[in-house]
């Protein structure tokens, strides 16, 4: 087997089997060599980097997989063809992935596999809105840093306020991951001057919230 990042082999085990799939920012394509040689995918690795490319190819020829994936140039999902596919978008943050979700008139993918490196809660509520619903989210902690993991697909789902910042799957399957957020706002609650009530208050509501959820486990 190929030796992989935690962090890599979590995104590739939300990927099912003979998955079409498009990885954007796919840097040096480990997740798509990775997903060809084990879960019969045919992938683009796409990149707007030419190094990174070129260091994709080199890789992929190194792995004898050069059938089952194409490498292209490109900004974002610009000029490709997303319909049924698994897109791949991770490794960036937040307002980048949403700038290139933004520039795709309609989301004709199957899946959206996603991990931002900040503002998760946004995140989520830009794809609600967008027509999607949380199907997986996985939490894990790599070299001393956490990853959020998130796979979308299109469909309706009820969320309140609350879910968007502790996920609506997350909070039942990990206490780690609460035990972090928890935190991670009582942290930002000391940061947050007395004069600015409301914020306090919500973060306040925030950290509540959390502790109930802990409280299940």
């Amino acid at each position: 087997m190929m030796n992989i990042s935690e962090r890599l082999l979590t995104i590739c085990g939300m990927v099912e089997d003979g998955s079409k799939v498009i990885d954007v920012g796919c840097d040096h394509a480990l997740v798509d060599i990775y997903l060809a040689k084990y879960k019969n995918v045919k992938a683009i690795a796409a990149d707007i980097n030419a190094n990174a490319l070129q260091g994709a190819k080199e890789n992929i020829v190194k792995n004898d997989v050069a059938n089952d994936i194409e490498v292209v140039q490109t900004d974002g999902l610009d000029g490709l063809d997303i319909t049924d596919s698994v897109i791949l978008i991770c490794g960036m943050g937040t307002s980048t992935i949403i700038e290139i979700l933004d520039r795709v008139e309609q989301l004709t993918m199957k899946e959206l596999v996603i991990q931002s490196n900040h503002d998760v809660p946004r995140l989520r509520k830009y794809l609600v809105k967008r027509g999607f619903m949380i199907a997986d989210e996985r939490y894990l902690v790599e070299r001393k840093k956490s990853y959020i993991i998130m796979k979308f697909v299109i469909g309706k789902a009820k969320y309140n306020r609350y879910d968007y910042y502790l996920g609506p799957i997350l909070k039942e399957k990990s206490s780690d991951y609460l035990t972090s957020l928890l935190k991670h706002y009582q942290t930002l609650l000391e940061q947050i001057p007395t004069k600015y009530f409301v914020k306090r208050k919500r973060t306040k509501d925030l950290i509540c919230c959390i502790e109930k959820e802990l409280e299940k486990f």
